[in-house]
């Protein structure tokens, strides 16, 4: 029988992050979770072992840290984790629905995913960002120089700049499928100090010159973005203001629903839950001073405070 799990990597500046997802993941869909140790302390490892998460090292496959998203690499790691089909969890999302499906949707699919560009999903368009925008900011003319010849037809490595650009903080994958993908890891070397998401970047790219296309998953399954108050942060962003003014939320008793999505040509939702909430940004709900959108802090302390080993 194929076996599932959920796994997520941290170190110790997002331990508080780490306490609050396992607590989510045992409230709202109760799956077994491992966790990559990329820097715990050893008192962090303890409260971890207590709570009987099992924690791992990995060989890492990519040992270079990103000077920005630290130790993101390790994403390409996750199959050393007991599982057959692995759902991963970004260390800063919350789960408040069963996620047990993508499991099971990763089965059928290899890869299920979301898109880099939210925006996308929340206006249901065909139109998405394609890893050809990964590439002209790496440097297209060097890229193609490098590495047209790796793909299989030079006509199918131009199809293949039409494949989706990729958000990894939630994703459901067959071991074996990243296992395949990962012996291309190598040829992409040169660029992994260069990638601007390098995780994401880098696993858009190794699909697409595979041939695999991701199922994408509804904007539910990976809610970024919305914590964000775009009147009350340091660096205000017109993105902010679009989902504070856009997307009319409701928060209470641990959930999430989006009540109406304002976007013209957009998703409708009506009472729609979120499965997975994302603190993709800068702004996370354990730092001192941090203001969030109404209601997302408190959100976010009902899992971090839930049973009594989180304090």
């Amino acid at each position: 029988m194929n076996k599932s799990g959920i796994v997520t990597i941290g170190n110790s500046s997002f331990f508080p992050g780490i306490l609050a997802l396992i607590n989510s993941i045992r409230c709202n869909s109760p799956m077994p979770i491992t966790i990559i140790d990329e820097g715990f302390t050893d008192d962090q490892r303890g409260i971890l072992k207590n709570m009987d998460i099992n924690l791992i090292k990995v060989q890492r496959s990519i040992p270079i840290n990103s000077e920005r998203f630290v130790c993101c690499y390790a994403f390409f790691d996750i199959d050393q984790a007991p599982y057959d089909t692995i759902v991963y969890l970004d260390a800063d999302t919350i789960v408040l629905q069963n996620i047990s499906e993508l499991a099971i949707l990763a089965l059928k699919s290899k890869v299920v995913c979301s898109y880099a560009n939210p925006a996308k999903s929340l206006e249901k368009s065909i139109r998405f960002n394609s890893i050809s925008e990964i590439i002209k900011k790496i440097g297209r003319k060097a890229f193609l120089s490098d590495l047209k010849m790796e793909f299989q037809t030079l006509s199918t490595f131009y199809k293949q700049f039409t494949y989706p650009q990729l958000n990894t903080g939630v994703v459901a994958i067959r071991k074996e499928t990243l296992i395949k993908i990962k012996n291309s890891l190598p040829k992409y070397s040169k660029y992994f100090s260069i990638f601007k998401y390098p995780d994401q970047d880098l696993f858009s790219l190794l699909l697409a010159e595979y041939g695999i296309r991701p199922r994408i998953i509804p904007y539910l399954y990976n809610a970024t973005r919305l914590h964000c108050h775009p009147f009350r942060t340091k660096i205000p962003r017109s993105w902010q203001k679009g989902y504070y003014e856009n997307i009319v939320l409701s928060i209470k008793e641990g959930k999430a629903t989006i009540i109406k999505n304002k976007i013209k040509k957009g998703c409708k939702f009506k009472n729609e839950p979120i499965y997975v909430l994302h603190f993709n940004t800068a702004e996370k709900p354990w730092h001192a001073g941090v203001i969030l959108r109404e209601g997302f802090k408190e959100l976010w302390e009902f899992y971090y405070n839930l049973y009594p080993y989180s304090a």
